[in-house]
């Protein structure tokens, strides 16, 4: 089973859009096709994310529904522990690529290139969000 870590965009996308390829990924996940996984601090900046009003007003929940959703959001993750006592403060990308390495993923999957310098960690594979729903439909 595929360890696959969505990036920022990719997952509001899903969010946003339930008929995109991102959203397929949501779905494949909740059929036990692959395995997501994001640390507690990603799932925090998504829950931000969506609550600002200029993507708040796209989703078709009330703010009570929108608290619920949020909630269950990480029962779909495998959550990964956060690295010691001490809080640390990373980029977007960084707080990726950790996540990518301490959830031994097999893919990150983006919506743009990483920018340069931020290489994943060995065994990762940095593919765009379409190109890894071909890789499930073909049964990878």
């Amino acid at each position: 089973m595929l360890r696959v870590v969505l990036d920022y965009v990719a997952l509001t996308s899903a969010l946003l859009n339930p008929h995109g390829h991102a959203a397929r990924v949501l779905d494949y996940a909740r059929e036990q096709r692959l395995r997501l996984f994001a640390t507690r601090e990603m799932l925090q900046t998504e829950s931000r994310i969506l609550r600002h009003p200029s993507l708040s007003h796209r989703l078709d929940m009330s703010g009570s529904e929108l608290d619920d959703f949020l909630a269950d959001l990480p029962a779909l993750f495998c959550l990964v522990p956060e690295a010691g006592t001490s809080e640390t403060t990373r980029s977007l990308e960084a707080e990726l690529l950790w996540c990518a390495e301490q959830g031994r993923a097999d893919v990150l999957a983006v919506s743009s290139p990483l920018p340069a310098g931020n290489d994943p960690p060995e065994g990762t594979q940095v593919i765009r969000v379409d190109q890894l729903v071909e890789l499930v439909d073909r049964g990878a």
